[in-house]
């Protein structure tokens, strides 16, 4: 995830808020894959993979969850698929 990206998530969070008075339901999602064995795998194939589909889905949550909260409630979905 670049930085700066978490600042961008928010923003568009505040945004939700502003214009449709916030979310009922956060799915977050995000899945890339080197497709080879870990053992071949250039560190910069790993970081990425872990950047995008670790990193990437936990920014969305911690950026949307907030206006859950101020909402009162209501679902995450946090899935994490490659094929």
């Amino acid at each position: 995830m670049r930085p700066g990206a978490i600042a961008v998530l928010r923003a568009i969070g505040q945004r939700v808020e502003e214009v449709w008075g916030g979310v009922d339901i956060v799915f977050a999602n995000a899945g890339i894959q080197a497709f080879k064995p870990l053992l071949e795998m250039e560190d910069a194939d790993w970081f990425d993979q872990i950047d995008n589909n670790l990193n990437g889905t936990a920014n969305v949550l911690r950026a949307f969850a907030p206006l859950l909260v101020r909402r009162g409630g209501g679902g995450i979905w946090g899935d994490q698929c490659s094929s």
